[in-house]
């Protein structure tokens, strides 16, 4: 699938039309939760679920994700021939998605009861993954969190 769009103005038709064929592989081809996919968007970064409309609107008024090149979150598989690339290939174009992964796995968790203070015990534990996975490697490493290393 061309990706060329990603690059292009958003307020082109060549961007907005790229944009609806992401949306129509992602909802077809990948694994939404309900009618909610991960927003590719460059503030979300897969992060933050959302409905096709809502997708759509950060898409366009925020723009694509940038290094975001193989689908992996909305049903693209990696090619045997993306797996042979240098090492240094493919950590250059890497994305720390350990808040993708730590929402992904632990979203019910978030759905789930609350008691009288407002958020369940697992919740608790959850946004505290979450600020340690905040925390940098070491000083000045920006593609890597200290929870992503141990993980």
């Amino acid at each position: 699938m061309d990706k060329g769009w990603t690059s292009l103005p958003r307020h082109t038709e060549g961007y907005q039309h790229g944009v609806n064929s992401f949306l129509d592989f992602a909802f077809s081809r990948g694994i939404p939760q309900g009618q909610e996919i991960l927003c590719p968007c460059s503030i979300c970064n897969n992060f933050s679920w959302g409905r096709r409309d809502e997708v759509y609107d950060h898409l366009i008024s925020k723009g694509f994700q940038k290094g975001y090149t193989v689908w992996v979150h909305h049903g693209e598989r990696i090619s045997h021939m993306d797996s042979e690339s240098d090492e240094s290939e493919v950590y250059e174009g890497f994305v720390d998605d350990i808040h993708g992964l730590l929402n992904e796995t632990f979203r019910h968790l978030l759905e789930g009861d609350k008691d009288a203070d407002g958020q369940n015990e697992d919740a608790k534990k959850f946004y505290n993954l979450l600020e340690e996975g905040k925390q940098e490697l070491y000083l000045g490493c920006k593609k890597f969190s200290t929870l992503s290393f141990v993980i």
